[in-house]
């Protein structure tokens, strides 16, 4: 009897909990991959207090952003057929931009974080999209990291995604994103 139940309770359950701990996530990491997806506009040096900058990311579904590290050669991936995931979730490196100021959201939803995005599919553009209008009212020096990561896949794309994507501000030299509002 207990040969019956260590066969049929313990040995499936056993593997079952291994099965957890494997995650296989497709990732763009050759830093010459990071891909500019993310654009903030207009995009200047010094603003003024109550300026209204617009972030904008659009994610194309089918692309080719993996096709070097699926079997070695150039390939399309549709993410949203891979994923069947209808939400993407974009971390940036900081909240620099967003503390003290306005968000409105036009295209997709603050994650759990002020840094955390979720970028909703449109089946009709093809593309997951965020669009958040930032009204500056903090007066100051602003110093932003211009990188972000894109995950996709259930169930917790953070914990375990299908896919990473490496994604950065366009238009931005150097590091950082790095300006002033005034009064």
């Amino acid at each position: 009897m207990k040969l019956l139940v260590l066969i049929l309770f313990l040995i499936p359950a056993f593997i079952m909990t291994q099965c957890e701990d494997d995650c296989f996530t497709l990732e763009n990491w050759e830093e010459e991959d990071v891909v500019n997806l993310i654009s903030l506009t207009p995009l200047d040096t010094s603003y003024e207090k109550g300026t209204v900058l617009t972030l904008n990311i659009e994610l194309p579904s089918t692309n080719d952003f993996f096709a070097d590290y699926i079997n070695n050669r150039r390939t399309q991936v549709n993410l949203f057929e891979e994923t069947n995931d209808n939400f993407a979730l974009i971390t940036l490196g900081e909240d620099e931009l967003f503390v003290d100021n306005t968000l409105t959201f036009i295209k997709g939803n603050q994650g759990e974080f002020l840094s955390t995005f979720i970028l909703p599919y449109n089946s009709r553009s093809g593309m997951y999209e965020l669009e958040v209008q930032i009204t500056l009212d903090r007066t100051g020096a602003y110093s932003h990291e211009k990188s972000g990561r894109i995950y996709l896949g259930p169930p917790d794309p953070a914990e375990c995604s299908a896919f990473l994507l490496r994604v950065q501000f366009a238009d931005i030299d150097g590091q950082f994103i790095e300006f002033t509002v005034t009064e």
